[in-house]
């Protein structure tokens, strides 16, 4: 399973265990490196794959990582962890198909502090291939998500660092009010950017068909295949707009190739660049 130590998560190979649905069983943890030296805890749940067609995710303060394990049975489980310090713990349930994840934080007793835990989200290959609408909430955490396919993937990031790789959606949607945001991918229908300030960077194997792009005061970077063909209206206000593809200028408008694909941009300060894969 995740090994952790002194606040770094590494994944190791991951054989699931069996258990009830939403069953909750404790496990004492060596680790004290989170919190200020107090005794962790980990929690795990465990959730009938067959049942679950969104994920939902809701992470106050900590640590998150979604990964996939093989497996040929068909009735696999979706394995939560979560290491935690004291008696509160994230709430997880199975509810109309989706499963959610939440953890709104908790005061350590001692300070003024968030209490911080990890999560590690174990899904099951066929699953991870296979979901609806996955939603993640950073409100003071760092995600990291692996090889995963669904409809629509949905960021919201208060602050934090999110790193997604090798995941496929038909629409992605990012809305960050600061942190660092950083995914790779593949988007082929429809992708929103929302920055208010921090930086976003969205690199896609494919272009989509429609993007849209609004930023206050931050900085986002849309990386397409050097074959793409897009035209993109930009209102830059007071931001600054650039691009690496050859494109033709005409007042708002830059037109590259045929403009098959829409991209539109829209700035009161900040920076929008769009460049080749």
């Amino acid at each position: 399973i995740g090994c952790v130590s002194c606040g770094a998560v590494m994944l190791l190979s991951y054989v699931p265990r069996q258990g009830s649905e939403g069953s909750d069983m404790p496990v004492a943890s060596d680790d004290d490196s989170l919190n200020g030296g107090e005794a962790a805890v980990l929690v795990e749940h465990a959730f009938d794959a067959s049942e679950v067609r969104d994920l939902s995710i809701s992470w106050r303060a900590g640590s998150v990582v979604i990964d996939v394990y093989d497996v040929d049975s068909d009735d696999a489980d979706i394995i939560v962890e979560e290491e935690c310090v004291g008696d509160e713990t994230a709430e997880a349930d199975v509810r109309h198909g989706e499963l959610t994840i939440r953890r709104e934080g908790f005061e350590n007793a001692l300070s003024d502090d968030v209490v911080a835990s990890r999560l590690l989200v174990h899904l099951p290959s066929g699953v991870a291939q296979s979901l609806g609408v996955v939603h993640l909430e950073s409100q003071s955490s760092d995600f990291e998500v692996r090889d995963m396919a669904c409809e629509l993937l949905q960021l919201d990031v208060v602050s934090g660092e999110v790193d997604v790789e090798d995941v496929r959606a038909g629409s992605l949607e990012v809305e960050a009010e600061s942190g660092d945001v950083e995914v790779d991918g593949s988007f082929a229908e429809h992708v929103s950017i929302k920055a208010a300030a921090g930086d976003v960077e969205v690199s896609t194997a494919v272009t989509p068909t429609r993007t849209a792009i609004e930023v206050a005061s931050g900085d986002v970077e849309l990386k397409l295949p050097r074959k793409a063909s897009f035209a993109a209206w930009v209102q830059a206000g007071a931001g600054d707009f650039s691009t690496s593809f050859d494109a033709r200028q005409s007042g708002e408008t830059y037109l590259v190739r045929k403009g098959r694909n829409s991209i539109s941009v829209s700035m009161e300060s900040g920076s929008v660049r769009i460049d080749q894969r």
